[in-house]
């Protein structure tokens, strides 16, 4: 007995089948008698069944069919596809029937393939592929018997000792091992074509070539793989060589991979183009818009390769190839009849794909003539899918019994999965009902399932019971009816009956494990089925509004159930379903009186309710998933849901919504890259305003202020009969301190732009009046005025600016500030994917040599001298610094004097951010001076670019503490960038403690959140000191905060630790795998640190190291570098102590390809470094001083880092006359100045390795040059000498530390410059 729950679906399926009845007339049998197996019985004749009247199959078939290219059109999912039809690796097992009476017996080949009567050879297979394989191959019968085709074998089973593998073969198995794709294609284009592969050069290629060439284009799965499987076919045809087994299904596989491949993304686009329309019902998105024309031009693109046709060519032609059997009984048979059972799989699944019974019929005689195995579950499954889709019942309900009979005899094969193909083809026909306007038949069907017991696995002969893809099917049927052009009687989507089997699914207690999971109880629906529901419903409400209730009412169920229902609540179907109830709202925004009846203001109230309590959730959906396009797209269609929401909800009074409900959408305008416009603010205003109170929450305060903000002071747009309605801001004031709110809870900032709008609108006495009847905390508006020496109180009083210098002209009587020119100026800040900073200095050269002239807003002119500074054009920054002159100083702008002295504040504060970037500090320090000078101070953006922009100096330092303590001084308030400014100074002095005395104090600001570049700073820091400890703990806290964005510095740096600082190599490893995870290329630096890791950290790996350098070289998003050739030459000289290997290294670099393609030549400065280090250390002067000369000869710049090595080598060597000549051949800088030209950057992928400056420019001591000549003169005995270099240096007004280092060498015993090694023995000269 069925349990109740069944009985109670029966009843149901009882009824609706009684009522399709009485719609659509008598029903047709469902299955009628047809002719028996050809596994089994007579069938066709031979030719297949397409061309025999014994066809079984083809009888039903009387029309050219629909194309669909949706093999399963209930699954509705974005990019849904069912994986588990689409695997290859199958495991068979023969089924034996469930009776016992009478066992199977051995079927014998029944017929072979042939082509039609009337149509020869040629005229069939045309002038193509088919036609080079028939007057080739058979006139090579015997050639075609190669040994590797004898017996039914797989691919796999060839031989393959690696012994035997032409060069060309191994090659390509190294490259398909590394997962080297270019590599792979390019040594299959030369297959193909050899000329156009000239750096390729291989013996003539052989069969096992070409199949090995095939095997690599189906295990790279590229989209271009499948044009090359072509090509490559073609050539091997062309090149006389024979096909074997291997060839044909390693050509078919690919081709019908590609196949599947193509159709999974035509499901995409398709579904896509559905959304979309959904989404234009409510005009809020185009669906002939850009996204639409994109997708257009890949679909065209996709239809466009015709996998299939080629997969179907091939196969023909393995029709034709005999195979030579060693039975002479048996004959030849066609290469066809020896093919696993995979490519039938692919090949009948492409089929079910493009609906083409035609191929179908030919690829199942084929199966038919094999004696053995005997048919698969599988291939049952794409032969009815390739009838359904097509629209052909007949055809569909005779693959239906078939599969059937033979499943109750033991003749079907199942494909080892984990849940049977039996019940999905028991779908597919419930499904062909459907589409052929027949749902009485699938209700029958279905009534089948529910009265057969659970089936156990492999036993095909009883009925499946139905899982939660059956009734997914059911649905869909109700939803998706047939199209015209399939069923003779098309029906309308029956949402009404779709729903109602729905909600009885949503009565089960229990949710579905899987979705092909026969079970005896009916689940709860599964992800398929509510997109089904979703979309229909959507579709739906359009036309009748009622179903726009039951639409939220099961998204409502939906958000509820997924957690344990293991559901996904995807943003598209949040975003579909809001939507959906903006359309209520936008037809009552267009006709502006929909709140007349009762009725109509309940729907509009409705779906605004609906639309505030789930916009959260599309929020945080959103913020749940990576950048890319999906997330650009899904924010628009946020936005306009947002804006359109506002738009309707600002035409209502009172408010349709309480205050609490929009409060937490305010802040999402901005995350989503709009602004806050009058139409959202308003209606939060009126909300406010309509019942004010005391808000606690410091977000939801700001965002009233904010929106504010946005509107002028005394907002007389307003069109409203009611008296609460926003009017302005001091209304708002009045109200909120009335409230009782606390005005210290807001920010700095907003306090400033309010106290901007309340001077800029009224006199200094009406805002002192108005402020002395508000709360206390409101005193925070007053501006800081010193005190009155004329006691006018209605003379505005604030900080004056200097007056207008006499160098720029006087301003216009008359200027016009154009907010629009404004927008169109700032259109670059921050960023822009197209307009730079300097189009918008262009547009405002424009705007001003127009009649008239027009200006943007002092705050634009302020952004963009910052742009063009930081950019390094200062003479356009100057130029605008000008014009923000005329506008300041304009009658305009002065007739609001808080407004002019902020302006003026701005433009000089951005002044002196753009001359710092631009590199001339002076004039910066000359901004700042005039700021302080006016009682002002510099912002923090200000400070911060003056420390990180000082630089050049012998103590920046000093130079930056000096600043950061200046600014603490004069009250300003640190940001993240100035944080960020002085504690990357104090690392790269190795100032460790200080940087991380900072950090704390940055993090008990709660309003600051320390970056990815504070945490890099402070982790270099660490590093440079060799604090192993705090460096993993600070990189370890960095990855763990929620706003970590990886940047490669960080990642540079710890591996930098430990390849030099703390050699580790498994540590270097470590970080390097972290790095990958991130999804952070490595650079340039990253490969130098990865070679010194392999080559000096013992044990030393030389293999490893010299991998590593290949990788750099065949890599061409790096370019291969002198800190490479540094790297490698030091490891084998210095490491290896084979000076012989480094000089080769050395020679062969300027020979290399890559030497050439760089900026600067190589070998650079770098290199030559790496090299005399080496010559140094192995004590091979004599080496050394040829080198030195072809250093100078090749007009390389000699740093001074060069001459500390010589200075070295030659007080080592006894030669001090020569290490004091190096030493006095260089220079020193301006006192206080860094030594210029001596340092390499490092971590740009592109940067020169070679230091700026010509071969002839004067060469720098550095404080290392002169510690070196310190310990040469120690070493050599001379104390006097050492000592007057001392003196020297103190001259030189080098840092304290500096010199004290220096000066302390005289009290450490190992003065030497040699060190340990003075009893090194030099090697025997030998010539380079």
């Amino acid at each position: 007995m069925l349990p109740k729950v069944a009985n109670h679906f029966l009843l149901h399926t009882s009824r609706a089948v009684a009522l399709v009845q009485n719609q659509s007339g008598a029903l047709r049998n469902v299955l009628p008698a047809g002719a028996g197996s050809s596994w089994g019985g007579t069938g066709a004749g031979p030719g297949g069944a397409k061309f025999h009247a014994g066809s079984k199959f083809y009888k039903g078939y009387t029309g050219a069919g629909r194309v669909i290219t949706q093999a399963n059109s209930s699954a509705t999912q974005d990019g849904a596809t069912k994986a588990d039809d689409d695997k290859e690796d199958i495991k068979a097992t023969l089924v034996a029937p469930r009776s016992t009476s009478k066992s199977s017996r051995t079927l014998a080949r029944r017929h072979s393939f042939s082509f039609p009567a009337g149509l020869n050879d040629h005229d069939y297979l045309g002038a193509t592929v088919l036609h080079a394989v028939q007057m080739q191959l058979r006139e090579r019968h015997a050639a075609a018997a190669n040994k590797d085709q004898q017996g039914e074998i797989t691919p796999e089973q060839e031989p393959r000792p690696v012994t035997a593998w032409s060069p060309f073969a191994l090659a390509l198995e190294d490259a398909l091992s590394k997962n080297d794709t270019p590599a792979v294609l390019q040594h299959v284009r030369w297959l193909i074509d050899a000329a156009k592969e000239p750096t390729l050069s291989y013996p003539e290629p052989t069969l096992l070539d070409f199949n090995h060439a095939l095997r690599a284009l189906v295990a790279i799965g590229s989209p271009a793989s499948a044009a090359l499987l072509v090509q490559l076919y073609d050539t091997l045809i062309h090149t006389g060589l024979s096909p074997n087994l291997g060839t044909f299904v390693n050509t078919i596989i690919g081709l019908t991979d590609r196949d599947r491949e193509v159709q999974n993304s035509l499901q995409v686009l398709s579904y896509r183009a559905k959304r979309r329309h959904l989404s234009a019902v409510g005009d809020l998105d185009d669906p002939a818009g850009e996204e639409a024309q994109v997708d257009q031009r890949q679909k065209a693109t996709l239809l466009a390769e015709d996998s299939f046709t080629a997969a179907m060519r091939i196969f023909d032609a393995a029709c034709v190839v005999p195979q030579q059997s060693s039975d002479s009984a048996t004959g030849a048979r066609p290469l066809a009849a020896h093919f696993p059972i995979n490519v039938y799989h692919g090949l009948l699944r492409s089929c079910a794909a493009h609906a083409n019974i035609d191929a179908a019929i030919r690829i199942y005689a084929q199966l038919e003539a094999r004696s053995r195995p005997p048919p698969t579950d599988l291939m049952f499954y794409y032969l009815l899918s390739t009838y359904v889709n097509a629209g052909d019942l007949t055809g569909a309900k005779e693959v239906f019994k078939e599969f059937r009979d033979l499943g109750t005899r033991g003749l079907v094969m199942e494909v080892e999965r984990q849940f049977p193909i039996q019940l999905r083809v028991w779908n597919k026909m419930i499904h062909g009902y459907f589409k052929a306007g027949q749902p009485a038949g699938a209700l029958r069907l279905l009534e089948t399932m529910m009265d057969s017991g659970r089936p156990e696995k492999g036993d095909l002969a009883s009925i499946p019971s139905p899982a939660s893809s059956t009734f997914t099917t059911i649905i869909s049927g109700f939803c998706n009816p047939s199209s015209s052009d399939v069923a003779h009687t098309p029906s309308k989507p029956d949402i009404k009956t779709a729903l109602s089997w729905f909600d009885r699914l949503l009565q089960q207690p229990v949710a579905s494990s899987h979705n092909d999971e026969p079970t005896r109880n009916p689940s709860r629906p599964d992800q398929i089925c509510w997109g089904i529901m979703l979309d229909a419903l959507v579709e739906a409400s359009a036309v009748q509004g009622a179903y726009l209730r039951d639409l939220n009412r099961l998204y409502d169920i939906l958000v509820d159930c997924a957690p344990k229902d293991r559901l996904t609540v995807n943003v598209s179907d949040t975003l579909m379903v809001l939507e959906a109830n903006l359309r209520v709202l936008e037809e009552f925004a267009r006709s502006r009186q929909s709140l007349v009846t009762i009725s109509e203001a309940e729907e509009t109230r409705y779906s605004a309710d609906f639309i505030a309590r789930h916009f959260l959730r599309v929020t945080n959906q959103l913020l749940s998933l990576k950048p890319g396009k999906n997330l650009a797209r899904y924010k628009a269609t946020t936005a306009k849901v947002l804006s359109g929401y506002f738009d309707t909800v600002a035409a209502t009074s009172p408010p349709i919504l309480a205050l609490e409900q929009m409060l937490p959408m305010i802040p999402l305008v901005a995350w989503l890259g709009s602004a806050i416009t009058p139409s959202i603010a308003r209606p939060l205003l009126n909300a406010y305003m309509f019942a004010p109170r005391k808000l606690d929450s410091v977000s939801d305060l700001e965002t009233v202020f904010q929106c504010a903000l946005s509107l002028p002071a005394s907002d007389a747009d307003i069109s409203s009969s009611s008296e609460r309605a926003y009017t302005g801001l001091m209304p708002l004031l009045q109200a909120m301190s009335d409230a009782g709110v606390d005005l210290r809870l807001v920010s700095s900032k907003i306090q400033v732009a309010l106290t901007d709008v309340l001077y800029s609108s009224v006199t200094e006495r009406e805002v002192s009046r108005f402020l002395d009847g508000l709360a206390w905390s409101f005193n925070r508006l007053r501006m800081p005025f010193a005190e009155r020496t004329n006691g006018d109180s209605d003379v505005p009083r604030t900080p004056t600016p200097l007056l207008l210098s006499a160098e720029f002209p006087p301003p216009p009587a008359q200027i016009i500030v154009d907010s629009e020119l404004s927008r169109q100026i700032d259109q670059w800040f921050p960023s822009h994917p197209s307009v730079t900073v300097h189009d918008s200095y262009n547009t405002l050269q424009v705007a001003i040599s127009a009649e008239p002239p027009r200006y943007p807003h002092p705050a634009t002119l302020g952004r963009l001298i910052n742009g063009l500074g930081r950019a390094g054009n200062m003479s356009a920054a100057y130029s605008v610094y000008s014009i923000a002159q005329q506008v300041l100083f304009s009658p305009f702008v002065a007739q609001s004097p808080t407004w002019q002295s902020q302006a003026w504040f701005q433009i000089e504060d951005n002044m002196i951010i753009a001359y710092a970037h631009g590199g001339d500090m002076d004039a910066a320090f000359a901004h700042r001076s005039r700021i302080t000078a006016a009682g002002g101070v510099p912002s923090p953006d200000a400070y911060g670019s003056l420390i990180e922009c000082v630089k050049d100096t012998t103590d920046d330092t000093s130079n930056a503490m000096a600043l950061f303590a200046e600014c603490q001084m004069l009250g300003t308030k640190p940001n993240v960038y100035l944080y960020n400014t002085i504690i990357s100074k104090l690392a790269k002095a190795r100032k460790a403690d200080f940087a991380l005395e900072l950090f704390q104090q940055m993090k008990t600001n709660t309003s600051l959140r320390p970056s990815s570049i504070t945490y890099g700073a402070l982790i270099a820091a660490c590093a440079r000191v060799g604090d192993a400890v705090a460096a993993e703990q600070l990189f370890a806290e960095m990855t763990s905060q929620p706003n970590f964005k990886p940047r490669i510095p960080p990642y540079n740096t710890m591996m930098q630790l430990y390849a030099h600082t703390k050699p580790d190599r498994e540590k270097v490893l470590f970080y390097l795998n972290k790095m990958t995870e991130a999804n952070v290329q490595p650079s340039a630096h990253t490969y130098k640190l990865l070679i010194d890791a392999y080559g000096t950290i013992e044990p030393v790996d030389v293999a490893a190291m010299e991998a590593t350098f290949k990788r750099v070289e065949s890599n061409p998003r790096i370019r291969l570098q002198g800190t490479h050739w540094a790297a490698l030459i030091n490891a084998y000289g210095c490491v290896k102590k084979d000076t012989d290997k480094a000089i080769r290294v050395f020679e062969s670099i300027s020979s290399h390809p890559s030497s050439q393609r760089g900026p600067t030549p190589l070998p650079d400065a770098v290199s030559y470094e790496s090299l005399i280090n080496v010559l140094v250390t192995r004590k091979r002067m004599d080496l050394a001083q040829q080198y030195l000369a072809r250093l100078q000869e090749t007009g390389v710049h000699m740093t001074a880092y060069i001459a500390n090595l010589l200075i070295k080598g030659y007080a080592a060597d006894g030669a001090i006359e020569q290490a004091r000549a190096i030493f006095e051949s260089l220079a020193d800088p301006p006192s206080g100045v860094a030594a210029p030209g001596n340092h390499v950057p490092h971590d740009s992928t592109f940067a020169s390795s070679t230091p700026p400056g010509s071969p002839d420019s004067v060469s720098y001591r550095e404080p290392s040059t002169w510690e070196a000549m310190f310990r040469a003169e120690l070493g050599n005995g001379d104390r006097d000498r050492a000592v007057a270099l001392l003196e020297r240096l103190r001259q030189r007004h080098f840092p304290e530390a500096v010199y004290n280092r220096i000066r302390g060498i005289m009290l450490d015993d190992a003065a030497a410059p040699w060190g340990g090694q003075s009893q090194t023995q030099p090697e025997s000269p030998s010539s380079p």
